[in-house]
C-alpha cells in the first residue's frame, strides 16, 4: 500500500503541475489544489516539488486567495483531527511570507496570518508544533526588530501554548526538538530585548522565559530574577509573598550554582536597603524564613555566599533579630567540628571553606560590635567564640583549617585591651589601641570602679547608661587549653606572641 501511496502521489503532482502550466486552474478548484499540496509536502520524496508548485501558484493572480485559503485550513476545526494538512499549511505559509525563498509578489502582513496560526494550535500533535515553533523561530529571527506589539502577541501566545502542549508529547525526541527551536527563539527576542529593539510587552515575555529558564542558561535567568524584583517594593501588595517566592523557585528549588549565589546577592541588596524601615518583614520573614537551615545546604559555595551575606547584615543590625542571624552564622562555624579523620588538607580547605567565612566573620562582628550599642550584641559574640573554641579543644581538632581558625579568634581576643577606667578596646597598632565607650573589663560593679578612682584622686569620666562587660579571664582559661593541648606550632607561636605583646 505504501508503494501504491507513492505511486499516487507522484501522479498527483504531475497533474497539478501540468494544470498549473497550463493556466487552467478555476478558482472553485483552488481548495482542493492547495489541500492536495498540503498532504503531499508531508512526504519527503514529494515535499521540494510540492513546495516549488505552490510557490508558483503564490506568484499567480491567486496568490491572495491561495493564502486566504491556507489560513482557512488552519482555522477550521475540521481539521485538526488531520495534522498532515494543518503542518503542510504552515510550511506553506511560512515559506512564503519569511522563509528563505518567500515569494516577492506577495506584501508581507503578518496580522492576517499569524492569528491563524495560533487556532491551528487547537490540533495538539508534536509535529505541528515543531513545524509552529520553526516558523516563529525563522520569523523572529529575520524581522524580529520590525514586529510591532500586536505581531508579538501573537507570536508569544503561539510560544506559550507550544510550551503547555510539549509537556503532553509522548516522544522524548519529540520534545527536546521542540524545546530546542523555542530556546533559540527565546535567544533571539532576549538579544532584542537587550538591544532595546523588542517590542512585545515585557510581562508576556518574562513569563515565557521564565517558563523555560530552568533550561536555559544562567544569563537568561537572572535576566528574569532582575526584571521579577525590579516591580517588588515595599509599597506594593504581597510583596514579602512576592519575595518569598523568588527565593523558593531560584534558591530552594533550584539547582545551579550560579543562580542560586546571583538570587542570593539581589535579595540581600534588598534587605540591606529596606531592613531599617521593615525589620520584620525583611529580617524574620524573608532571612530567617528561608536562611536558618542553610548549615545543612551540600553545596559549599552556596553556604559560603549565605554567610558571607549574614556577616555582613549582622553587623549593620541593632534589632532584636541580630542573635538569630549570629546564631545561623555560628551553626555554620560549627561544621568544622565534624570534618572526617581522614580528609586531606586540599579537600578540607575545599569543604570548610564556609566554617572560614563563618569564624573570622563572628571575629569582624566581634570587632565591629564592641563599640556599638546595645552590648548584648558583642556579649553574645563574645560567647559563641569561646564556646566554639572550647568545642575545638575538646574534641582535640586539630586540623590545618582548625588552625587557621584558632589563629583567627586568638588573635581578636587577645588584643582585647583595658585602660585604667576599665574600658575595653583593640590595639590596632603598636601605638594604637581604640577603647569602647560601653564595654568593661571582668564585669565589675561601675559603683565599685568610681570608689577605686575616688581613692586614687582620678575623676571617673561619664559613664553611659548602657553598659556591658566581658569577661578577659574566660580568654585566660582557653589560652591554657591552648597551650596544654595544641598541637599546631602556628597556633602557639600566635598565642605566646600575643601574650608577650599583652604582658609589655
Amino acid at each position: 500500500h505504501q508503494e501504491r501511496g507513492v505511486e499516487y502521489s507522484d501522479v498527483c503532482i504531475q497533474l497539478l503541475d501540468r494544470i498549473l502550466r497550463g493556466c487552467s486552474l478555476r478558482c472553485e478548484s483552488l481548495e482542493y489544489f492547495v489541500l492536495a499540496l498540503c498532504h503531499t509536502v508531508n512526504q519527503e520524496r514529494f515535499c521540494d516539488p510540492s513546495w516549488e508548485l505552490l510557490r508558483k501558484l503564490l506568484g499567480t493572480h491567486m496568490g491572495y486567495a491561495s493564502v486566504e485559503q491556507l489560513c482557512h485550513l488552519l482555522s477550521c476545526p475540521d481539521n485538526y483531527e488531520k495534522p498532515p494538512i494543518i503542518r503542510g499549511a504552515i510550511f506553506f505559509l511560512s515559506m512564503a511570507l519569511w522563509g528563505s525563498k518567500h515569494v516577492p509578489s506577495l506584501q508581507r502582513s503578518f496580522v492576517t496570518v499569524l492569528p491563524s496560526f495560533v487556532k491551528a494550535l487547537g490540533c495538539v500533535n508534536a509535529p505541528v508544533a515543531y513545524e509552529l515553533a520553526l516558523s516563529m523561530n525563522r520569523l523572529v529571527k529575520k524581522y524580529g526588530p520590525q514586529l510591532q506589539q500586536n505581531l508579538w502577541n501573537y507570536v508569544i501566545d503561539v510560544l506559550e501554548i507550544i510550551s503547555r502542549q510539549n509537556n503532553t508529547f509522548g516522544g522524548q525526541q519529540h520534545k527536546y526538538a521542540i524545546g530546542e527551536r523555542i530556546n533559540s527563539t527565546l535567544t533571539s527576542m532576549e538579544k532584542l530585548y537587550e538591544a532595546g529593539t523588542l517590542a512585545a510587552k515585557p510581562e508576556m515575555f518574562f513569563n515565557l522565559l521564565e517558563r523555560w529558564s530552568h533550561v536555559r542558561n544562567s544569563s537568561s535567568t537572572e535576566l528574569v530574577i532582575k526584571f521579577r524584583v525590579s516591580f517588588i517594593h515595599p509599597a506594593e501588595s504581597c510583596w514579602v509573598e512576592k519575595l518569598n517566592q523568588l527565593v523558593e523557585k531560584f534558591f530552594k528549588v533550584e539547582s545551579r550554582q550560579s543562580v542560586r549565589i546571583y538570587i542570593l546577592r539581589v535579595i540581600f541588596e534588598m534587605v540591606t536597603t529596606w531592613c531599617f524601615m521593615f525589620p520584620n518583614e525583611m529580617l524574620d520573614q524573608i532571612v530567617l524564613h528561608n536562611m536558618r537551615s542553610v548549615y545543612r545546604e551540600p553545596c559549599v559555595a552556596v553556604r559560603t555566599a549565605v554567610t558571607h551575606h549574614l556577616v555582613g547584615l549582622a553587623q549593620q543590625c541593632g534589632s532584636a533579630h541580630f542573635e538569630k542571624i549570629v546564631y545561623i552564622i555560628y551553626k555554620v562555624a560549627s561544621r568544622s567540628l565534624d570534618v572526617p579523620a581522614n580528609i586531606t588538607e586540599a579537600e578540607e580547605e575545599e569543604t570548610l571553606q564556609d566554617a572560614k567565612v563563618a569564624v573570622t566573620g563572628l571575629v569582624s562582628i566581634f570587632k565591629h560590635k564592641l563599640f556599638h550599642l546595645p552590648t548584648s550584641h558583642v556579649s553574645y559574640v563574645f560567647q559563641l567564640l569561646l564556646t566554639h573554641m572550647k568545642k575545638q579543644f575538646e574534641l582535640s581538632y586539630s586540623s590545618h583549617i582548625a588552625a587557621v581558625l584558632k589563629i583567627a579568634v586568638f588573635d581578636c581576643l587577645l588584643s582585647l585591651r583595658a585602660n585604667s577606667h576599665l574600658h575595653l578596646g583593640l590595639r590596632i597598632s603598636d601605638d594604637t589601641t581604640e577603647f569602647s565607650d560601653f564595654i568593661y573589663c571582668d564585669g565589675r560593679d561601675l559603683l565599685q570602679v568610681a570608689d577605686t578612682f575616688s581613692a586614687e584622686g582620678e575623676t571617673l569620666p561619664m559613664v553611659p547608661v548602657v553598659h556591658g562587660a566581658l569577661h578577659f579571664a574566660d580568654v585566660m582559661h582557653l589560652v591554657e587549653m591552648c597551650l596544654a593541648q595544641e598541637k599546631h606550632y602556628s597556633v602557639v607561636d600566635v598565642v605566646l606572641r600575643q601574650l608577650s605583646r599583652l604582658l609589655h
